[in-house]
Protein backbone atom coordinates (compact mmCIF):
# COMPACT_ATOMS: atom_id res chain seq x y z
CA UNK A 1 0.00 0.00 0.00
CA UNK A 2 2.86 2.46 1.18
CA UNK A 3 4.42 1.62 -2.76
CA UNK A 4 1.18 2.90 -4.54
CA UNK A 5 0.91 5.90 -1.88
CA UNK A 6 4.76 6.89 -2.79
CA UNK A 7 4.36 6.68 -6.56
CA UNK A 8 1.04 8.31 -6.03
CA UNK A 9 2.51 11.85 -4.33
CA UNK A 10 5.33 11.65 -6.40
CA UNK A 11 3.39 11.60 -9.25
CA UNK A 12 1.45 14.68 -7.77
CA UNK A 13 5.00 16.41 -7.26
CA UNK A 14 5.75 16.17 -10.64
CA UNK A 15 2.90 17.40 -11.76
CA UNK A 16 2.74 20.80 -9.28
CA UNK A 17 6.34 21.09 -10.93
CA UNK A 18 4.92 20.76 -14.42
CA UNK A 19 2.07 23.62 -13.37
CA UNK A 20 4.33 26.03 -11.91
CA UNK A 21 7.00 26.29 -14.37
CA UNK A 22 3.72 27.44 -17.02
CA UNK A 23 2.91 30.16 -14.40
CA UNK A 24 3.72 33.26 -15.48
CA UNK A 25 4.51 35.10 -19.17
CA UNK A 26 7.25 34.45 -21.44
CA UNK A 27 10.03 37.39 -20.56
CA UNK A 28 11.43 38.97 -23.65
CA UNK A 29 14.68 37.75 -24.93
CA UNK A 30 17.53 39.06 -26.87
CA UNK A 31 15.38 42.81 -26.46
CA UNK A 32 18.33 45.05 -25.13
CA UNK A 33 17.38 48.19 -23.36
CA UNK A 34 16.48 51.11 -25.97
CA UNK A 35 17.30 54.56 -24.62
CA UNK A 36 14.61 56.76 -26.42
CA UNK A 37 16.14 60.25 -25.85
CA UNK A 38 19.44 61.97 -25.00
CA UNK A 39 18.28 62.56 -21.55
CA UNK A 40 17.60 58.96 -20.96
CA UNK A 41 21.22 57.97 -22.51
CA UNK A 42 22.80 60.26 -20.31
CA UNK A 43 20.66 59.08 -16.90
CA UNK A 44 21.42 55.73 -17.53
CA UNK A 45 25.32 56.42 -18.16
CA UNK A 46 25.69 59.00 -14.69
CA UNK A 47 24.04 55.92 -13.01
CA UNK A 48 26.90 53.63 -14.57
CA UNK A 49 29.19 56.38 -12.77
CA UNK A 50 27.85 56.07 -9.42
CA UNK A 51 27.34 52.16 -9.17
CA UNK A 52 30.36 51.18 -12.12
CA UNK A 53 27.64 48.58 -13.92
CA UNK A 54 29.12 46.32 -16.13
CA UNK A 55 28.62 43.47 -18.21
CA UNK A 56 25.36 42.68 -19.47
CA UNK A 57 23.83 45.38 -17.17
CA UNK A 58 24.90 47.84 -19.91
CA UNK A 59 23.15 46.65 -23.05
CA UNK A 60 21.26 48.75 -24.90
CA UNK A 61 23.68 51.60 -24.68
CA UNK A 62 26.19 51.08 -27.89
CA UNK A 63 22.62 51.22 -29.72
CA UNK A 64 20.88 53.97 -28.22
CA UNK A 65 24.34 55.87 -28.90
CA UNK A 66 24.54 54.76 -32.47
CA UNK A 67 20.03 55.52 -32.76
CA UNK A 68 20.31 58.75 -30.69
CA UNK A 69 23.70 60.42 -32.33
CA UNK A 70 22.93 59.69 -36.30
CA UNK A 71 22.84 63.81 -36.16
CA UNK A 72 25.56 64.30 -34.58
CA UNK A 73 28.02 61.46 -35.96
CA UNK A 74 31.23 62.99 -34.75
CA UNK A 75 30.16 62.66 -30.89
CA UNK A 76 28.16 59.28 -32.03
CA UNK A 77 31.36 57.70 -32.85
CA UNK A 78 33.46 59.16 -30.08
CA UNK A 79 30.63 57.76 -27.81
CA UNK A 80 30.70 54.47 -29.11
CA UNK A 81 35.14 54.24 -28.56
CA UNK A 82 34.30 55.08 -25.17
CA UNK A 83 31.75 52.40 -24.76
CA UNK A 84 34.21 50.24 -25.88
CA UNK A 85 36.77 51.11 -23.29
CA UNK A 86 33.74 51.27 -20.83
CA UNK A 87 32.44 47.92 -21.71
CA UNK A 88 35.96 46.04 -21.97
CA UNK A 89 37.14 47.40 -18.47
CA UNK A 90 37.87 44.80 -15.57
CA UNK A 91 37.67 48.02 -13.06
CA UNK A 92 34.49 49.11 -11.30
CA UNK A 93 36.24 52.60 -11.36
CA UNK A 94 37.18 52.83 -14.37
CA UNK A 95 33.59 52.28 -15.28
CA UNK A 96 32.66 54.99 -13.37
CA UNK A 97 34.91 57.52 -15.07
CA UNK A 98 34.35 56.41 -18.38
CA UNK A 99 30.75 56.39 -17.71
CA UNK A 100 30.85 60.08 -16.48
CA UNK A 101 33.07 61.41 -18.87
CA UNK A 102 30.70 59.68 -21.58
CA UNK A 103 27.73 61.47 -20.09
CA UNK A 104 29.34 64.76 -19.90
CA UNK A 105 29.19 64.85 -23.22
CA UNK A 106 25.63 64.41 -23.87
CA UNK A 107 23.51 67.88 -24.03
Amino acid sequence: MSGRFERFGGGLVLVAVWGFAGCGGRAAVDQPVGYKSHAELKARLLEVSKYGDGGSSLGGISESIAALTKDKPELGQKLLADFQKLNTTDSKEQRKKIAKEMADQIE
